[in-house]
């Protein structure tokens, strides 16, 4: 089974004035791992497309 985290941050180390960062994370709800993971300052689903391209990079 699988199951899914959406992040939205700022980071405000470098720059307090930069946008939104989107995280997106895949996980194994059966093992609570990660399956895959992915980020962007863009968009949520350019964030949700690096994931799912790390878990088929990984089979």
């Amino acid at each position: 089974m699988e199951g899914y985290s959406l992040t939205i941050t700022r980071h405000y180390r470098s720059n307090p004035k930069k946008d939104f960062r989107y995280v997106f994370r895949i996980i194994d709800l059966d093992t609570g791992m990660y399956v895959g993971t992915g980020y962007s300052a863009r968009s949520e689903k350019e964030a949700f497309e690096k994931a799912t391209e790390m878990m088929k990079k990984l089979g």
